[in-house]
C-alpha cells in the first residue's frame, strides 16, 4: 500500500528540514532581478544544479559529469548507459538533470506558429507584472494602486510553460528603455541578416529552436520499495526546496501525492515503478513517458539465474519502453554498475546511444573524483573487502569464481636452496602506445612479476608483484624479486615481449634496467619471451587447470596476507574466455613454459643465466 505524503514528510521531518534550511532565498530581490537571475542559472547548467542543490553539490563535478549532463540535455531523445562506479552519484547527477528538464527543458526545433503563441503567453505575463511593479510603486508613493488581474500559469501546446512572477520589479527608467530599445534593434537585424544568409544557402532554412519540458517521469528499479526510495527525494525537493519553490512556484500539488506517484502543479507527473510491474496507462493527460530512468535494475541474486534476467529484459523492451510516444522525444539512462557478464545493465549497452564506463580508478589508478574521494580514502575502502569485490563494485569488472579453476591451494613451499632452478616471469603489461582509451570499456593490463619454483610434478608460487605501476616501480619490483631469492638457487628472469612490446621493451625498459642496475648490485640478465602465443585464455586453461585441479599448483602460505598474491589467487579463480582480468595467471603460464623447458646447469649457482631463445 502506498504511503501519504504527509505520512513520509512526518517520518523524514529532519531530511526535508535540511533541504529547506540548505535553500535560503532573497527575499528582497525584484522580479526584474529574479528573472535576471534565474535566467543566468538556466544557461549555465552547472551552476543551475550548484544554486539550486547545494545539499547534493557539495563536491565539485568531475569532467565526467559536466560532459554526462551536456549530452543529457542537448539530446531530447537520448538513450544512455552510465556504468559509474559506487560514490561516484549515479542517482544523484541524473535526479538534478531531471529537475532541469522538468522545471527549465532542453531546447527543441518547434513550429514557428507555436513560437509565435509562446512569445504571445510571454508578453501577456510581462505586461501584468509591469502592471503589478506600477501598483506597488504607487503604493511606496502613496497613491492608490489600480487593481489588476491575477496572474495565471500560461501552459503552452509544446509544453513550453511561462511561470507567473509574485514579486514585482521597479519601473524601467528612460535610460533603461533606450538600452534595451538599442539591443532589440541590434537582435534584430542580426536576425535579419541570419535569414539573408539562410535563404542564400543551399540549406533548408533552419526551425526556431525553444525550451520543451519533459513532462512525465518513470523511475525504475529492482523492486516497488526501491523505487521508492529513488523517488522520495524527488518529492522532498519539489515539496520543501525553497529556492526551487521561490523561483519555478509551489509545486505541490493539491490532493493526495503518495510515495508511489504524484503530479506537480506545473503538471509534471513522476512514478515509481519495480520490475515486472506494469507501466501501462502512465499517461499524464495525453503525455506518455518521455524520462525513463533504470537504476539497478539488476541484483547480485537476479544475475544467478539467467531465466530472471532473460524474462526482466524482455519485460523492458516488450513493456516499458513502448510505453513511450513515438512522436515525442524520450530520455533514457540506465544506472548501474556492471555485477555480472550478463545482466540487463550490459545488454542495455548494446542499444544505447553512449555507454559511460567510470570506475573509482582511472587507468593510471588515479581517483576520478578527486574533489571528492581521495587515494587515501579509496585505499581505505578497498583494504576492507577481497579483490573481487573491489573490481566488482569499483571497477565494473565483475569476477564469477569457480566455474573452471575451483579452488585455490595454500601450502608450505620447499626452501629455495631446495630448487635447481626458479623462474622469475614479468610481464610489463601493454605499452604506453597501446593504453585503452577512457571509457572504452577494456581494463588497463596490470604489470606482474612472479617467482615460480618446481619440485618433482609440483609448481610452486613463492612471492610476487601484480599491480598497476609505472615503469619505474616495475623495475623496482624487478630487483626486489632478486633479493627475495638471494642468490640461493639458479634463477632465469624472462620479460614478456610480443611484438607491440619489443620497440617499448628496446627503449625503455632495457635502458632503465642498465640504470638501475648501476646502482644495484648489477643489471639483471633479462631474457625475452618472444613466442606467438595463442589465445590468453586456452594457453592458461590448458596448462594451469589440470595442475590446480590435481592440487599440484601450491601458493606460498605465508604469503597469503601479500595483497599482489591475493590478486593473483582472485584472477585465476574467476579466470574465464571473457575475463577482463587475467594477467596474473597468464604470468605463471609463461613462468611455467620455461620452467618445463629448461634444464637447469648445477654450476654457477646464483648467476643469471644466459640462454640462447632460438631454443624455445
Amino acid at each position: 500500500m502506498s504511503t501519504t505524503v504527509n505520512q513520509l514528510f512526518t517520518k523524514l521531518s529532519d531530511e526535508h528540514s535540511n533541504i529547506e534550511s540548505a535553500t535560503p532565498v532573497k527575499r528582497r530581490e525584484s522580479a526584474a532581478q529574479r528573472r535576471e537571475r534565474v535566467k543566468m542559472l538556466e544557461e549555465n547548467p552547472e551552476e543551475w544544479i550548484k544554486y539550486y542543490f547545494p545539499k547534493y553539490a557539495k563536491a565539485v563535478p568531475a569532467p565526467f559529469h559536466v560532459a554526462a549532463t551536456k549530452r543529457v540535455l542537448e539530446n531530447a531523445e537520448w538513450y544512455e548507459v552510465r556504468n559509474w562506479s559506487r560514490e561516484l552519484a549515479k542517482s544523484t547527477r541524473v535526479m538534478m538533470e531531471v529537475f532541469y528538464l522538468t522545471l527549465v527543458g532542453n531546447y527543441r526545433r518547434v513550429e514557428c506558429g507555436e513560437t509565435e503563441r509562446n512569445r504571445e503567453s510571454e508578453e501577456r505575463i510581462l505586461e501584468e507584472e509591469s502592471s503589478n511593479d506600477e501598483s506597488e510603486s504607487q503604493a511606496r508613493a502613496g497613491t492608490s494602486p489600480q487593481p489588476s488581474p491575477q496572474v495565471e500559469r500560461v501552459t503552452s501546446r509544446e509544453n513550453t510553460e511561462v511561470i507567473s512572477m509574485v514579486e514585482s520589479e521597479p519601473q524601467m527608467s528612460a535610460e533603461k528603455q533606450c538600452e534595451d530599445t538599442e539591443r532589440a534593434a541590434e537582435e534584430d537585424s542580426n536576425d535579419t541578416e541570419r535569414s539573408a544568409e539562410e535563404e542564400s544557402g543551399d540549406t533548408e532554412i533552419a526551425m526556431p529552436y525553444e525550451r520543451v519540458k519533459k513532462k512525465n517521469v518513470l523511475l525504475i528499479s529492482n523492486s516497488l520499495e526501491n523505487a521508492e526510495r529513488l523517488l522520495m527525494p524527488y518529492m522532498l525537493n519539489l515539496a520543501k526546496n525553497n529556492r526551487i519553490i521561490h523561483d519555478y512556484g509551489a509545486q505541490k500539488q493539491l490532493g493526495q501525492w503518495t510515495s508511489t506517484e504524484f503530479v506537480t502543479r506545473g503538471g509534471v507527473a513522476f512514478r515509481a515503478v519495480g520490475a515486472g510491474q506494469s507501466p501501462r496507462g502512465s499517461r499524464n493527460e495525453d503525455a506518455r513517458p518521455d524520462i525513463i530512468i533504470f537504476d539497478d535494475l539488476d541484483t547480485d541474486a537476479d544475475c544467478l539465474n539467467p531465466d530472471i534476467i532473460e524474462r526482466r529484459w524482455h519485460w523492458v523492451e516488450q513493456a516499458v519502453i513502448p510505453a513511450r510516444s513515438i512522436s515525442n522525444p524520450l530520455l533514457v539512462l540506465w544506472c548501474g554498475n556492471i555485477i555480472a557478464e550478463d545482466c540487463c545493465v550490459v545488454r542495455a549497452q548494446k542499444l544505447a546511444d553512449h555507454v559511460d564506463i567510470v570506475n573509482i580508478r582511472d587507468e593510471q589508478g588515479l581517483s576520478t573524483w578527486p574533489q571528492k574521494n581521495s587515494e587515501p580514502d579509496i585505499d581505505r575502502v578497498l583494504s576492507k573487502i577481497s579483490y573481487a569485490s573491489q573490481q566488482k563494485e569499483y571497477f565494473n569488472n565483475p569476477m564469477n569464481t569457480g566455474r573452471t579453476f575451483t579452488q585455490i591451494v595454500w601450502g608450505k613451499c620447499p626452501p629455495l636452496s631446495d630448487l635447481n632452478l626458479v623462474v622469475v616471469y614479468a610481464d610489463p603489461g601493454t605499452s604506453n602506445r597501446d593504453i585503452p582509451a577512457k571509457n572504452s570499456g577494456h581494463q588497463t593490463s596490470r604489470k606482474a612479476i612472479f617467482i615460480v619454483g618446481k619440485k618433482d610434478a609440483r609448481y610452486y608460487v613463492y612471492h610476487g608483484y601484480l599491480d598497476i605501476m609505472s615503469q619505474d616501480n616495475f623495475m623496482r619490483c624487478l630487483y626486489e624479486a632478486r633479493n627475495y631469492i638471494a642468490g640461493l638457487c639458479t634463477t632465469f628472469y624472462v620479460i614478456e615481449c610480443n611484438s607491440l612490446q619489443e620497440p617499448f621493451h628496446d627503449e625503455v625498459i632495457a635502458k632503465k634496467n642498465s640504470a638501475y642496475g648501476a646502482t644495484h648490485g648489477g643489471a639483471l640478465s633479462l631474457t625475452k619471451d618472444t613466442r606467438r602465443k595463442t589465445d590468453k585464455w586456452l594457453r592458461i586453461e590448458a596448462e594451469l587447470e589440470p595442475l590446480n585441479r590435481d592440487g599440484n599448483l601450491i601458493f606460498n602460505e605465508e604469503e597469503l596476507d601479500n595483497p599482489h598474491m591475493e590478486r593473483l589467487a582472485a584472477q585465476l579463480l574467476a579466470a574465464s574466455a571473457t575475463s577482463k582480468q587475467m594477467d596474473g595467471p597468464d604470468c605463471i603460464e609463461g613462468a611455467k613454459y620455461f620452467l618445463d623447458r629448461r634444464q637447469p646447469v648445477k654450476e654457477n649457482v646464483g648467476q643469471v643465466e644466459r640462454v640462447n631463445p632460438k631454443r624455445y
